[in-house]
């Protein structure tokens, strides 16, 4: 009798088990991701594509270069506030054939690391690809020269406008004798807009003061804030971003999430609410997409997840891409004798591609190697193609 009541016991135990893993996965109501594999390649891409192209340029753009310009494949680019004292900022152009024509040379190098290298010097880019740009008035650039004391003087339409930086920001503690730079981040048919970051003046955190300053076309109309949260938020609330709007960077296809400055500073226009993405996360370089957990310093291998800005802030379970991260198969494919990364890091992102640098960890110490993982999305969202190079790229 007690042997039949034990596998009575059983049966039931059983049955409550498998019952608890069909609610677990009714409650979660989702499957799971069918793990797949990569298509992996050493060495560099051997084709032009437009994410290759895109990737490429924003390796040759300086830190503080902005693109303002992209018409009929011409780019015009501000050229990083680096102009000297009662010089006007400068402005440099080339086209996208004269960039995929310049980058050729990585497609069938055996040493793509030293030959972007070579590519990317300054001398080789100004000798080879960047034409300065002659006359602003031609491409509808306004001329901007940082003066004597800190005046600002701009050019733009047949208008000059001059701005005492002292003045207009004292409440700031601008001084005339501050070490200050500026640098035009966008301009459209009806705006324009500048950063000003002062060197001798910081915040409670130890940042350098970062002001960010809207002019109509016409220089009638100027508003200035600092780009601190809480400073940007009062701003925001108060309305006076709204009628330069389109100066910021659209992060959705409604233009309800607007990117400001280049940075992880994302403007809700219908709340009128400044957000920020998490610092875990990774915000892609064109601003539209988040890479979940990107943002963390050794990016943990399994299921990569990426959303568009709109799903992120909306908190939905909708992702455009999703994929696996394999460090060990990685590891094969270069034979490597490895315990694992050391780190691993995004270098860049961008949508449809992705470079991460990974350092294996020697088998008993030291290293056993670094390589770049070029992943190309492009034509699979779940199955890409991991490109595995030694690139100097961080």
């Amino acid at each position: 009798m007690k042997k039949k009541q034990i596998v009575f016991l059983s049966h039931i135990l059983v049955s409550l088990i498998l019952l608890a893993g069909c609610e677990w996965g009714s409650i979660n109501n989702k499957k799971p991701l069918k793990q797949t594999t990569a298509t992996y390649k050493l060495g560099f891409p051997e084709a032009v594509s437009p994410a290759l192209t895109e990737f490429i340029k924003n390796y040759f753009m300086k830190n503080r270069d902005i693109e303002l310009k992209n018409r009929n494949e011409l780019l015009i680019f501000s050229d990083g506030g680096e102009s000297s004292d009662n010089e006007p900022l400068r402005y440099y152009q080339y086209t996208e054939n004269e960039l995929k024509k310049y980058y050729q040379p990585l497609l069938n190098s055996d040493q793509p690391k030293e030959a972007l290298l070579t590519l990317s010097q300054d001398k080789t880019l100004e000798r080879s690809l960047r034409r300065i740009v002659e006359n602003e008035e031609n491409h509808d650039l306004p001329t901007i020269t940082l003066e004597e004391g800190n005046s600002l003087k701009i050019k733009l339409i047949n208008k000059e406008r001059v701005l005492n930086l002292p003045e207009i920001l004292e409440q700031y503690g601008v001084k005339a004798s501050d070490d200050i730079m500026v640098n035009v981040e966008a301009i459209t048919d009806k705006n324009l807009a500048l950063s000003i970051q002062d060197f001798n003046v910081k915040d409670s955190s130890g940042e350098y003061l970062n002001i960010g300053i809207f002019v109509t076309k016409n220089l009638s109309h100027i508003e200035f804030t600092n780009l601190k949260r809480e400073n940007l938020q009062e701003f925001v609330s108060n309305g006076k971003l709204k009628s330069f709007e389109d100066v910021l960077i659209k992060s959705d296809s409604t233009g309800r999430y607007l990117n400001l400055f280049r940075s992880d500073t994302i403007i809700d226009s219908k709340e009128n609410k400044v957000l920020n993405i998490d610092l875990k996360d990774r915000l892609s370089e064109d601003r539209k997409y988040v890479f979940i957990n990107g943002g963390e310093s050794n990016l943990l291998d399994g299921i990569q997840k990426i959303q568009t800005v709109e799903d992120y802030f909306e908190k939905s379970d909708k992702y455009v891409a999703e994929f696996q991260l394999d460090y060990e198969k990685i590891a094969e494919k270069l034979n490597l004798q490895t315990n694992g990364p050391s780190f691993s890091t995004i270098n860049y992102f961008n949508g449809d591609y992705i470079v991460i640098g990974i350092n294996f960890t020697g088998k008993v110490v030291g290293t056993a190697g670094y390589t770049n993982v070029i992943i190309d999305l492009q034509k699979d969202k779940k199955v890409p193609t991991m490109y595995l190079v030694d690139l100097d790229i961080t």
